[in-house]
């Protein structure tokens, strides 16, 4: 029979080791709680760097846009100009292809008044008319205003879905449109600068976190830099919308089996979200 002494000290010892435990638990907690405040601060500081990036990328894009929009104009300008000097040029494809590589153009198209392509680098394109297609129509009230200059946003167009920027003047004496294409190389390189993979390319990316953009309309994820999450709702990844739409504070989610803490912020139409394994944190 064990002594009363015996009894106590084992009571001692459990309690000892109860006290310690319970110390280790509150120590551990305290050290999430001041690692989560840590990431907060960090995410906090990368949200401040990717708003400078779009901001940034969106006012190179919108200062080359204008830069190439007047250049595609002006090349419109210039060969109604040289067109209305030889007026025979106006139905010789292989003059017309001259001047376009002289002005490093890709096609150039001859409409006459009923918006019709009648003439051009480009044979296969005649017949083709303002009513052919969305992408055409663009150019339809040129017919019924011959003031009008009008230059396209780069897109796929009718004839052929190649990606082309167009623009097109009236000649001087109001007889025919002249309309030119440009691949436009330029647009398209600023535009990229404005995806979500390019953007979180900038980022100086720790490799055990996770960035990720979602649209705010659907909820779906449209970039990461973990690409199985691309495509997917942030309900199906096991993120909670309201707590993402909650921006004040971070919070814990089981995203396909593991644990995050996750921070997310509204910049423009898009939730930008910084992601840490709960290991690694």
């Amino acid at each position: 029979m064990k002594s009363l002494k015996q009894i106590i000290n084992r009571y001692i010892r459990s309690a000892a080791i109860v006290m310690a435990l319970v110390i280790l638990v509150v120590i551990a907690f305290a050290e999430i709680l001041v690692e989560q405040g840590r990431v907060e601060d960090t995410a906090a500081g990368t949200f401040v760097r990717l708003e400078q990036i779009i901001e940034e990328n969106e006012n190179e894009l919108k200062q080359v846009k204008e830069k190439y929009d007047k250049t595609c104009l002006h090349d419109a300008e210039a060969i109604a100009f040289l067109l209305q000097k030889d007026p025979e040029a106006t139905n010789d494809t292989l003059k017309l292809k001259k001047y376009a590589n002289l002005l490093e153009l890709d096609e150039i198209h001859i409409f006459d008044e009923t918006g019709t392509i009648v003439s051009g680098t480009n044979p296969e394109y005649y017949g083709y008319s303002f009513s052919s297609g969305e992408q055409m129509a663009f150019f339809a009230p040129m017919l019924t205003d011959k003031s009008l200059q009008l230059v396209q946003d780069a897109g796929p167009n009718t004839a052929e879905g190649k990606n082309m920027q167009y623009s097109a003047v009236w000649s001087a004496d109001g007889t025919f449109i002249v309309q030119v294409g440009k691949d436009p190389q330029l647009v398209t390189e600023a535009m990229e600068k404005n995806e979500i993979s390019y953007i979180f390319h900038q980022l100086n990316i720790s490799p055990a976190i996770d960035y990720c953009a979602v649209d705010s309309e659907t909820l779906s994820v449209i970039g990461a830099t973990n690409a199985d999450m691309v495509g997917k709702t942030v309900a199906k990844l096991g993120i909670s919308a309201e707590s993402m739409q909650n921006e004040e504070h971070g919070f814990h989610a089981n995203i396909e089996g593991k644990y995050y803490y996750c921070i997310f912020k509204k910049i423009e139409t898009r939730y930008m979200g910084f992601i840490i394994p709960m290991d690694v944190l």
